[in-house]
């Protein structure tokens, strides 16, 4: 609403700034004991030019403190969150372009039939111009078997839910009479072999690893 804290606001806080200015939701702020102006160490993962998973850490400073409710509440009401403008992150991840959400702000007066008629349109509008590669998706044929793995190359690798809802609604016409095996594997991200991110599959018995 008018006088919310903005992501445009954050981007103007980094300009220029020795040190990356984040905002906290009430929830994070309240779990860290931070507030404007306290400076915090922050660990972060990301993908570097080979394909590793590497952690790494940086200094940051609250500029704003913003309530845990519309973006605020992005990850859920009762969750902590921390906010820095696209530039940043771009520069924190070594990204130029890359974007993972998009949030629309629609005008408080539309009508309900107004508003299914916008998200129709930009439904529509998505869907013609990003591509499974776009999303993060990666599609890999393997003759020998005659198989294809879809693989998600965001986060820690796991393919959103409702796209793995939208392919089993989709076999019937993506693969006719085929079968569709979905496995779940969990990156255990600070466990390397040969400079490789260890891939294990979920499983409770584990209790413990050896080289």
């Amino acid at each position: 609403g008018d006088g919310a804290y903005r992501f445009d606001d954050l981007r103007r806080a980094n300009d220029g700034a020795s040190v990356l200015q984040v905002a906290l939701n009430t929830v994070a702020s309240d779990s860290l004991g931070a507030d404007v102006g306290d400076t915090l160490r922050m660990g972060y993962h990301r993908t570097s030019e080979s394909g590793d998973r590497v952690r790494d850490t940086v200094t940051v400073e609250v500029t704003a403190v913003v309530a845990t409710t519309g973006q605020g509440a992005l990850g859920g009401t009762r969750s902590p969150a921390m906010f820095s403008d696209l530039a940043s992150a771009h520069g924190l991840l070594g990204e130029d372009t890359g974007i993972n959400r998009l949030s629309f702000a629609l005008d408080g007066g539309l009508s309900e039939e107004r508003y299914d008629e916008v998200m129709a349109d930009m439904l529509d509008e998505v869907n013609r111009s990003v591509s499974a590669v776009d999303a993060g998706l990666n599609l890999t044929l393997d003759r020998p078997s005659s198989s294809i793995t879809v693989t998600s190359a965001q986060g820690l690798g796991r393919i959103a839910a409702d796209d793995v809802r939208a392919l089993r609604g989709n076999m019937s016409a993506l693969a006719p009479g085929g079968l569709a095996v979905e496995v779940l594997q969990v990156p255990l991200v600070e466990v390397t072999v040969n400079g490789q991110p260890l891939l294990t599959l979920a499983d409770g018995s584990v209790t413990e690893l050896h080289a």
